[in-house]
């Protein structure tokens, strides 16, 4: 006998028995069915649901399962338009045009609660457009920088900024150097966000049970508006500025430092060796370059590089202790040629020099190539006169 052919006061009763826990051959040979055990429950019609269709109000069904797995949690399905619930699996979706219809409205209200969330982080991003005469000029030569390398023809926005190009040289020695820029030119409203950059350069987040925010911006993805007013755009090109002695020397440290630390980080790539230069090396590069020139830098460096490479075959140095050594070797090694009064040799410039060295060398301390090969001193800011 089939299942179906009983009676339906039997079929209640072999569902009541087999869910008390009866043995399912026992069930089988008292009701007579020809049935195998494992496909039992499968047999059994489903069970109709006291709640009606959310979607269009037809009776929902939710089909048995084995009592090892009985769960009132199970999927449930409307007979009359497939629309199904599954509590406790939030992972699988109803594809009926009903929620279908419901998941592209609730789309969309997303997107135009993300869209008015990005609309007032710029709003209180704002900052009054400034004049060139307002900037310091670190800022403008950074802007300068970044003008040549990314700005529309008009001189009006900055797009791709950190997208280096390979027929270009680079903005500046290092990408993170980039970020820096931005983030000091966006501080003083030389540039600002535009209302049009794509979704993408906004950093969006949402915690549970909270409204979506804001929390940062992607520098390469952001169109950046240049806020300068009063001036012919031209002139946001050449950063035409006369720093003070004193000036001159922190620009000339600054870039020395950068430069020094660019060439680090190509040597480290060079070896494997996986150490990032955090504040501590920065530090010590920075009292390097305040003795040495650029080029003496980068041979101490190199040489430091070298020793540590070395100690790393020979001792089995893991490459977090490399990572803490590298500037202990580096240290150490300037200390030894400052202790002996010796001169390091001097290193060629690896690559290409960047736009912000080059305006800073060439147009605003007029020294040239000499800011990497001489050392930073007021005697060689050639001529003194450059500097007031």
């Amino acid at each position: 006998m089939k299942i179906e052919d009983l009676p339906e006061d039997q079929l209640a009763d072999l569902m009541r028995r087999y869910y008390d826990g009866e043995k399912v051959g026992e069930l089988i040979e008292a009701f007579g069915l020809d049935v195998k055990p494992s496909q039992l429950v499968s047999t059994f019609p489903p069970e109709r649901l006291p709640e009606p269709c959310r979607q269009c109000g037809g009776t929902m069904i939710r089909p048995r399962v084995g009592r090892s797995s009985y769960s009132a949690e199970s999927l449930s399905r409307c007979e009359l338009c497939g629309h199904f619930d599954a509590p406790g699996h939030s992972w699988r979706r109803c594809s009926c045009e009903a929620c279908a219809d419901e998941e592209i409205k609730a789309t969309q209200a997303r997107e135009f609660e993300i869209v008015d969330v990005i609309d007032a982080y710029v709003r209180k991003c704002e900052l009054a457009p400034v004049s060139l005469a307002d900037l310091t000029i670190r800022q403008r030569i950074y802007l300068a920088a970044l003008a040549t390398a990314y700005a529309d023809e008009d001189l009006r926005v900055l797009l791709h900024v950190g997208v280096e190009q390979t027929k270009m040289p680079p903005v500046a020695p290092r990408s993170a150097d980039v970020i820096s820029m931005i983030r000091e030119l966006w501080s003083a409203g030389a540039i600002g966000l535009m209302r049009n950059s794509p979704r993408s350069a906004f950093d969006i987040e949402q915690k549970p049970g909270h409204p979506p925010e804001v929390v940062g911006v992607i520098p390469s993805e952001v169109i950046w508006e240049i806020q300068i007013v009063d001036v012919d755009r031209s002139a946001i090109l050449i950063p035409n500025c006369t720093p003070t002695i004193d000036e001159a020397l922190i620009l000339w440290h600054e870039m020395s430092q950068s430069e020094a630390l660019a060439y680090l980080e190509s040597e480290r790539d060079r070896y494997g060796i996986d150490a990032v230069a955090g504040d501590k090396t920065s530090a010590i590069i920075r009292e390097i370059v305040e003795k040495y020139s650029t080029a003496e830098t980068q041979c101490l460096v190199w040489m430091a590089m070298r020793d540590l490479f070395a100690a790393m075959q020979e001792r089995y140095m893991n490459r977090r202790h490399v990572g803490n050594s590298l500037p202990v070797f580096i240290k150490n090694k300037f200390e030894h040629y400052q202790a002996k009064k010796y001169d390091p040799k001097q290193f060629d410039r690896r690559g290409k020099q960047s736009i912000v060295s080059q305006l800073l060398y060439n147009h605003v301390l007029g020294i040239g190539e000499n800011g990497f090969t001489l050392r930073p001193t007021t005697e060689n800011l050639n001529p003194p006169a450059a500097c007031a």
